[in-house]
């Protein structure tokens, strides 16, 4: 029953999906085609989260730097994480980290770093977009990335459940810092 409400209520999207990406399978050039589709499906998705978030973080009074820290990154981060896990499930470790990594980089940088050139481009001032509250968690970012990665190096890159567990660590980590800092 739960598998056909769901199929149910997400039937509008997956029609909308079938109609506007072309299936590389039919024919085998279209794939630029289905490329700028799904990043044009991702960022309109995005954009009805983003609305989504904000509403709910209004209603809650909560800050909306917390809950793109938190419900955003959460579900934007989903899909990873599943995708991940069914790599991972089939012994593909390196394919896991690299669909983590590889997706978060292009959020970051495909994400974050085109709306905020087509910005520049089109109202050539960056200094309206610019937030206090983003500054110390983008650094406090790159600081627990790098040090996992030393952590990585020194366990001979090697994913073990104790990895695993560092990873949720620094990540509730990270959440507190940045947490505090909004609320500092």
């Amino acid at each position: 029953a739960m598998a056909v409400s769901l199929h149910l209520l997400l039937f509008p999207l997956k029609a909308a999906f079938w109609l506007t990406i072309p299936d590389v399978h039919v024919n085998p050039k279209s794939y630029w085609g289905a490329i700028a589709a799904c990043i044009t499906w991702m960022a309109i998705l995005c954009y009805i989260m983003i609305i989504c978030c904000d509403f709910l973080g209004g209603w809650l009074g909560v800050d909306s730097v917390i809950m793109g820290l938190t419900i955003g990154a959460v579900g934007t981060s989903f899909p990873n994480v599943f995708a991940s896990v069914l790599v991972a499930k089939q012994g593909q470790g390196n394919m896991a980290v690299c669909a983590a990594f590889g997706a978060n980089l292009f959020n970051i940088f495909i994400g974050l770093g085109l709306p905020w050139f087509l910005y520049g481009l089109i109202y050539g001032d960056y200094a309206a977009l610019a937030y206090d509250g983003v500054l110390f968690p983008a650094i406090l970012l790159i600081i627990f990335v790098a040090g996992f990665v030393l952590y990585m190096i020194i366990g001979g890159w090697t994913l073990t459940k104790t990895s695993g567990y560092c990873m949720i660590v620094i990540y509730i980590a990270y959440l507190v810092c940045a947490i505090l800092n909004v609320w500092g």
